[in-house]
This record gives structure tokens, C-alpha cells and sequence, in this order.
């Protein structure tokens, strides 16, 4: 397994933009057939402030293959 942790600000749009943005990247890497079951993805904002982490976690080694390239939708 191989963990990525990603920090960030959230500084644009409402919650609710957030969310759905979210919820928008998990959905596509669920449905994708060479990811499905192969990639966790997880995200948390600290209570205290805007501040945001997420984490992906890699059950395979398809994202670490050299040479591989995924486009973004």
C-alpha cells in the first residue's frame, strides 16, 4: 500500500461547491474500471479552521507503474 497526503485551504465557492466536487472525484474513481477497488480516497477538514486534508490510498501497483498517464475529466 501506498499512502498520499494531500493539505489544502479552502478558499472559494461554498461547502456545498466543495462537496459536490468531492463527492464528483470519488464517484469517477469508483466507476472507473481500471481504479475500481483499487484506490481509497478520503477527506477531512479540521474542525478549527478551513483547512482540509486528503488521502488516497493506493491497494495496487497500477498508480505506480512508470510510464503510466491517466488524463483528468
Amino acid at each position: 500500500m501506498k499512502y498520499s497526503m494531500i493539505k489544502y485551504q479552502f478558499t472559494n465557492g461554498t461547502a456545498e461547491d466543495w462537496h459536490r466536487e468531492i463527492d464528483r472525484f470519488i464517484a469517477a474513481l469508483d466507476s472507473d474500471p481500471e481504479l475500481k477497488g483499487k484506490i481509497s480516497y478520503r477527506c477531512m477538514k479540521n474542525r478549527d479552521d478551513q483547512r482540509r486534508y486528503s488521502r488516497a490510498t493506493s491497494f495496487s501497483n497500477i498508480a505506480k507503474r512508470p510510464g503510466r498517464s491517466r488524463a483528468a475529466t
